[in-house]
């Protein structure tokens, strides 16, 4: 059976040989039948012919017989009746001849030459008689061995009556004197033999024809196709040529038929397609010189953006370091007033020094995000890569957001193992990251809680920091990793930042060989998962080594 979709093998062998081939074939299938069915006809013709010869032939030998045996059976002269049954047997045809008195009693029986054998091969009673007047074929009627024929004998009752006056009878005649009566029956048998000879002669001749007229057929179908196909094959090889951008003159039209009326449409198109490519070529040209300038500009643009982001970065490091400076001044300052003992200052002093203070830590951390994005930027983040147990850090940042979280109703929850396989990673990096994720679920959380939780999966250590807080539609999940853009960027949002926090987080956990994603919806919280692989033993008995981060 062949699969749904597959093939027969028999197209596929169709597909392959050309249009005179396949022209060819087709037209000596067809012939092929033709003279099949046409030489099955004769033969069948010829053998009904030989059967009607050998038919009407028995029949005309029986009333010969018949005739020639009359006296002997009225006489019942067995000699006379020997007489007439010899002659027919001359004929080779003839198998046997049968005479029966009227009785039905065999009284003669004269076989042809060798042919007393048939009767018996068949199984044939020698004294069986047939139906009168009909002719019988044995073995079957579809392939007759023998024919057999029987023939009542039959004379006017005024000769039978006649007859018995010279026998001695009365002579009385009465009304039946009128009718015919059997006096005997003759029974021919004639063999087929002859018959099957000439029919296996006519076969043979007949096949030696047909084969004889499928070869010239076969000759004029392909001298045909090869002069129907030589202006297609010119088509095609024309085609060819188009194909692959050569020239072509016109093509000559010979014929005006259908082949002809295709010439002439192929030559207006590949002259239609000449002058396309021309036109092609001129505007290729132009294009290409276009798009040469159009290069040339771009490739200034690009320079110009890459010295652009040069000096920008440029710009971001010197003016984080020209500010980060003061600062420090200002945080320290800040810092010993404030750790001065009480009642060197008043309470609205120390609440002023404590809002300054505040500011100043946040401005700071501010610039250390500019400062961390510029060195991303320019490729001088540096990461100190060494065997880290998580378990501290991420105690550590959970201390930080419970500072941060003063004043919230929100609980932090802490699903930590009692112990973790250690990772490859820079420790202040990576504190860095976590805190950066946890600054955000304190920030977002109003109230609620948000949980910790750390687990081995396979080859990685995976991190979940989920809050209950806002949440992020997922129209805006996209700006999450985005470089200085925020989830609300009206004017009047109500929280802070540049929103450098989580594309530096991201680019962290991805040099540490790591991944970071999250799920979120609106009002409902955010998951963030933070795997990062675990150290080897090669990475544990390893020193720390330095490695640059590449620019975002």
């Amino acid at each position: 059976m062949v699969p749904r979709g597959a093939v027969p093998w028999w197209r596929r062998r169709w597909r392959g040989p050309g249009l005179a081939g396949k022209f060819s074939l087709a037209a000596f299938c067809a012939l092929f039948g033709f003279l099949g069915l046409y030489t099955l006809f004769l033969l069948h013709h010829e053998q009904a012919l030989l059967r009607r010869e050998l038919t009407t032939k028995v029949r005309l030998l029986a009333h010969g017989v018949a005739h020639a045996a009359e006296l002997g059976l009225l006489t019942d002269n067995v000699s006379l009746q020997r007489e007439s049954a010899h002659f027919p047997i001359q004929d080779p045809d003839v198998v046997a001849v049968q005479i029966y008195d009227r009785d039905h009693r065999l009284t003669v029986v004269e076989y042809g030459a060798g042919q007393e054998r048939w009767l018996a091969t068949l199984k044939i009673d020698s004294e069986r008689l047939l139906e009168p007047k009909r002719v019988c074929a044995f073995p079957s009627e579809e392939h007759p061995a023998l024919l057999g024929f029987r023939l009542d004998v039959e004379i006017p009752g005024h000769m039978l009556r006649d007859e018995t006056l010279l026998l001695g009878g009365d002579g009385t005649t009465t009304g039946k004197d009128i009718a015919k009566e059997s006096v005997g029956t003759v029974q021919i048998w004639l063999s087929t033999a002859r018959m099957a000879v000439i029919l296996r002669e006519v076969s043979q001749r007949l096949l030696i024809a047909t084969v004889i007229a499928l070869g010239l057929i076969a000759l004029v179908a392909i001298v045909t196709a090869a002069w129907l196909v030589r202006p297609i094959q010119s088509l095609v090889t024309a085609t060819r040529r188009i194909a692959r951008g050569e020239g072509m003159p016109p093509l000559p039209i010979r014929t005006h038929d259908e082949i002809g009326l295709l010439t002439h449409h192929f030559n207006a198109m590949a002259a239609s397609l000449a002058d396309y490519r021309g036109q092609t070529a001129a505007q290729r040209s132009e294009l290409e010189r276009k798009v040469s300038e159009r290069t040339a500009d771009l490739e200034l643009q690009r320079d110009k953006a890459q010295e652009a982001v040069r000096a920008r970065t440029a710009f971001l490091a010197n003016i984080s370091h020209d500010l980060i400076t003061p600062l420090n001044a200002v945080l320290g300052f800040t810092e010993l007033l404030l750790n001065q003992e009480e009642g060197t200052l008043s309470e609205a002093n120390r609440r002023d020094l404590s809002i300054i203070h505040h500011s100043a830590s946040h401005l700071q951390d501010l610039i250390q995000q500019l400062l961390d994005y510029s060195r991303i930027e320019a490729g001088r983040l540096t990461l100190r890569l060494t065997p880290v147990q998580l378990l501290p850090i991420l105690d550590q940042c959970l201390r930080s957001a419970a500072v941060l979280k003063e004043g919230r109703a929100v609980e932090l929850r802490r699903h930590l193992p009692g112990k973790l396989p250690d990772v490859v990673g820079d420790p202040v990096r990576l504190r860095q990251a976590f805190l950066n994720v946890l600054g955000n679920a304190v920030k977002f959380t109003r109230e609620g809680y948000i949980a910790v939780t750390a687990y081995v999966d396979g080859d990685h250590v995976v991190c979940e920091i989920e809050d209950s807080g806002i949440g992020i539609a997922p129209e805006d999940h996209w700006k999450v990793f985005a470089e200085f853009v925020q989830i609300d960027d009206s004017l009047a949002r109500p929280y802070e930042g540049l929103g450098l926090g989580m594309p530096i987080t991201r680019e962290i956990i991805r040099q540490h060989g790591g991944t970071i994603r999250f799920e979120s919806a609106r009002r409902v919280g955010t998951r963030f998962f933070i795997s990062l692989p675990i150290a080897t033993p090669d990475a544990t008995g390893s020193q720390p080594s330095p490695r640059n981060v590449e620019p975002l």
